[in-house]
């Protein structure tokens, strides 16, 4: 679905509510007061800048094609709510404040904003996740700016004031944070891109082909809101540890116990069943190259006859949309054809002839299907592992040397 760009929010309902990184607004006072001795609470940052990312016509309010309250800024403008706060227009207000509402600024069951309300887990929020979101009026100087839903530590949204479209606002993400999402989208086939750290168009297209999946809904929107949770089905944390220093969101404390993986990801990460099958590979040296060639013969044979399969995968997990599950056939023979084709690297024609019984009879090259392991950590779930497609690989027997 495509969203047009309108103009400048007019000051009876241009407004943006605050809220930002960390944690949640204070809920235990209905009103904040933000003075020039203004500064966030300890733990907490109420401060920053929200990017106008996209503006979407609601779609059970009959109107004309244009929202006369619009005028002159394009998506992609941003507003500061720091000690002084700072709206689309430029206008500026030193005193203002939030009061807290009752019922959402906007109707979240419209389904032009569902990819607001995709849940921890994938599939939409329930009645009881929705009652934990925040709803703010913003007052400047007395007067009320607008109301404003807050999704979660990045997304608000407000509607205009005849209520025939709907903003979205973001906090913008660092140049780090991108080339991680972009890195996962790539990983889980739905970017295929270079890590630039930008938010390009390529970018932003699988975004939201990523949300329109893991949400399980029909709707792709020209730019889906990057929501916390839909970070965290990428497992994209944020790289921002100034402002969550001490806070209960931070890394050290939600998950004191959690210790990244440094090592090369194997086939007994993978499949650690398969450690005693492993052990009856025959030992892979210069002296045994005939045995070791000739059973991965054996090897091949047998992947042949038992196949593996392609599987739905669990994105929310960090698997790709399809999954390819291999054999145990299949990993064996991948196993002995890495070891072997390493051996060949190291060996020369000469040295291949002499340890091949029968030296008339050098053996041809050969191919055989490799895999890729690679594992995503999912905060509060686990550690989970991850095969390639087979990948075709050839091990190039050298030539034997002509006689002089």
């Amino acid at each position: 679905m495509q969203s047009k760009t309108f103009g400048s929010l007019s000051l009876a309902v241009s407004a943006v509510f605050l809220l930002s990184a960390c944690t949640t607004a204070p809920v235990n006072s209905t009103v904040v007061d933000y003075k020039k001795t203004y500064s966030p609470p300890s733990g907490s940052t109420l401060s920053g800048d929200y990017t106008l990312i996209a503006v979407r016509r609601a779609s059970n309010v009959a109107g004309g094609v244009d929202d006369a309250t619009f005028s002159n800024t394009a998506i992609g403008s941003t507003i500061s709510l720091n000690e002084t706060l700072t709206w689309l227009d430029g206008k500026e207000c030193a005193r203002w404040r939030t009061s807290q509402l009752a019922t959402p600024a906007v109707n979240l069951n419209d389904p032009n904003l569902v990819d607001l309300i995709i849940g921890e887990d994938g599939g939409i929020l329930n009645t009881d996740d929705k009652s934990k979101l925040l709803h703010f009026n913003i007052i400047c100087d007395g007067a009320s700016l607008g109301a404003f839903t807050r999704l979660d530590n990045r997304i608000l949204v407000t509607s205009s004031s005849s209520g025939l479209t709907y903003l979205i606002f973001e906090r913008p993400l660092s140049l780090q944070e991108i080339e991680i999402l972009q890195r996962q989208l790539k990983d889980m086939k739905f970017y295929d891109g270079e890590m630039t750290g930008k938010m390009d168009e390529a970018t932003i297209d699988a975004v939201s082909r990523y949300a329109s999946y893991r949400g399980r809904y029909d709707l792709t929107f020209h730019r889906s809101a990057i929501t916390e949770n839909l970070m965290n089905g990428l497992n994209v944390l944020s790289l921002n540890e100034s402002c969550c220093a001490g806070s209960t969101t931070s890394m050290g404390t939600r998950y004191p116990d959690y210790k990244p993986k440094l090592s090369e990801d194997t086939v007994l990460d993978y499949r650690p069943g398969l450690s005693m099958r492993l052990s009856e590979i025959p030992e892979v040296t210069r002296q045994d190259f005939q045995v070791a060639y000739v059973t991965l013969g054996d090897y091949k044979r047998d992947a042949i006859l038992n196949p593996g399969r392609m599987e739905r995968g669990n994105v929310a997990l960090g698997a790709d949309p399809d999954e390819y599950v291999p054999s145990d056939e299949e990993l064996l023979a991948a196993e002995l054809g890495d070891q072997l084709a390493a051996l060949v690297r190291t060996m020369t024609a000469e040295q291949i002839m002499n340890a091949w019984d029968g030296a008339a009879l050098v053996p041809a090259s050969t191919d055989y299907y490799r895999f890729e392991y690679r594992h995503v950590d999912v905060m509060g779930s686990g550690r989970f592992f991850y095969a390639s497609t087979p990948l075709k690989t050839v091990i190039d027997i050298p030539p034997k040397p002509k006689k002089q």
